[in-house]
């Protein structure tokens, strides 16, 4: 069974209105949850939000995609200033299922502990309406990816369609979308989001696939735009105008300004082969064994790049 195949057992499953609260997710998909007494039906008589995230959870157990045990259902971050509003993205699931025993000795009047920030693997937002995907994505989702520590977290908005948004974060920089292929050439982050382009609900990465992936950035002659940000154009058009202002205090020579706008057009030009599929791993990058005492790159990393 797929998870669009679950989508549709769960709506014949559930087709009378019922109450979603912490025992539902407990009996029926065996999870822990957070989250207030609600009905699968709103005020509008329509399917609630929290029908389809009672939904996606039920659906993510029974496809095994994750396991039970590390899904959290609106978890709760709370912010630094005093009197704001805490965070509650509507599901988080953890890299490991010892997330629990940090969760239980947590003060939840401090901040979140620095171990959970690092088990954080993926970030869910949910709504009932596919007309709010802005705020949702931008606000909502991006400020709870934020408090991850480390490489890689991942996010993915869901409403009340069946096709998705799947997203990654690398380390301090924007959210962006898991596909590098549908990564809008745009100057704002909501052009460059491109939610118009949605994800096929299969095309869910599995627990073990993106395990996998966070594992494989390790390696560095496996690296890809699965787990690398390209370097966009203004990226480059910024770092040669600062070397062009800043030349003098940098004290760079003509030489050494060369040899870097060298390596930087290498690295684009490596880039777009992979995303042309001609090849599936960037050759641009270093092993230790390949920097020199005085930190250049010996031969073979030269000739490979």
């Amino acid at each position: 069974m797929n998870l669009l195949e679950a989508f549709r057992d769960f709506d014949n499953t559930f087709s009378k209105e019922f109450t979603i609260d912490r025992n539902w997710y407990k009996d029926n998909c065996g999870v822990f949850s957070m989250n207030k007494t609600a009905s699968s039906i709103g005020k509008d008589g329509k399917n609630s939000e929290e029908y389809y995230r009672a939904r996606m959870v039920w659906s993510i157990v029974k496809t095994k995609l994750y396991p039970k045990e590390n899904i959290c259902v609106e978890f709760t971050i709370p912010k630094g200033s005093e009197g704001a509003k805490s965070l509650n993205p509507d599901i988080m699931i953890f890299k490991e299922e010892s997330w629990k025993n940090i969760f239980n000795a947590w003060n939840k009047r401090s901040a979140l502990p620095e171990e959970l920030g690092k088990l954080m693997l993926v970030v869910w937002e949910a709504k009932d309406n596919h007309k709010q995907i802005e705020k949702a994505v931008t606000k909502q989702l991006a400020d709870a990816m934020n408090y991850h520590i480390g490489e890689q977290v991942f996010g993915v908005y869901f409403d009340d369609l069946d096709d998705i948004l799947l997203f990654k974060k690398e380390e301090a920089n924007s959210i962006k979308r898991l596909d590098h292929q549908k990564i809008f050439d745009g100057e704002s982050l909501i052009e460059k989001l491109n939610f118009n382009n949605r994800d096929n609900l299969i095309s869910l990465p599995s627990y073990e696939k993106l395990m996998k992936d966070i594992s494989g950035a390790d390696d560095v002659s496996k690296l890809n735009f699965d787990t690398n940000q390209e370097i966009d154009e203004d990226t480059f058009a910024n770092l040669l105008s600062f070397m062009n202002r800043d030349s003098d205090r940098l004290a760079l020579t003509q030489n050494e300004q060369d040899f870097i706008v060298e390596f930087l057009t290498l690295k684009v030009a490596d880039e777009k082969e992979v995303k042309r599929n001609r090849k599936n791993f960037f050759d641009f990058y270093i092993k230790e064994d390949e920097i020199t005492d005085e930190g250049f790159g010996t031969q073979p990393f030269r000739k490979r790049i």
